[in-house]
């Protein structure tokens, strides 16, 4: 890829922009949750139980750049290496940009924290759905992957 802008519109066109909001989206996601986990809690208080709703919302935060990254590895390994590469290097430079901004804005204004605590469960719930309407076209090729892995180590 000759620049950064060329391989941009590469990703977007082979990958579609459902990916690239999901992406943004995970950056979004990142960004809230650490910085929603820099709140100060009282003396004494308790992390409240989110039940079966915060495991979800914990699971859908690992599930979503996984598909993220194995579908944009996927789907753009067939046009070029470099560009799958290229890929996987978007969704994980979106989650440490995410992590490293919302540290860093968590470490300035504290009190708005326990909002973007709360904000980062829906958020990652979003952004499962548009991974997975993002990979969709690829699921099959993804899951069958994956059995072939699994069925290595079995």
């Amino acid at each position: 890829m000759d620049s950064l802008l060329e391989t941009a519109k590469a990703l977007f066109a082979t990958l579609g922009p459902f990916w690239a909001g999901a992406v943004a989206c995970e950056c979004l996601t990142v960004f809230a949750e650490s910085w929603g986990g820099l709140r100060v809690k009282p003396e004494g208080e308790e992390e409240p139980n989110r039940g079966f709703a915060g495991f979800v919302a914990q699971a859908a935060a690992i599930v979503a750049p996984l598909v993220l990254l194995t579908h944009g590895f996927f789907a753009s390994i067939a046009l070029s290496p470099s560009l799958a590469l290229y890929a996987a290097g978007a969704v994980v430079a979106a989650v440490l940009a995410g992590a490293v901004l919302g540290w860093l804005f968590g470490a300035i204004a504290k009190p708005a924290a326990p909002v973007l605590h709360f904000l980062a469960g829906p958020l990652s719930f979003v952004t499962v759905v548009l991974a997975l309407i993002a990979a969709w076209p690829s699921l099959p090729l993804i899951f069958h992957g994956l059995m072939l892995v699994f069925a290595r180590f079995v």
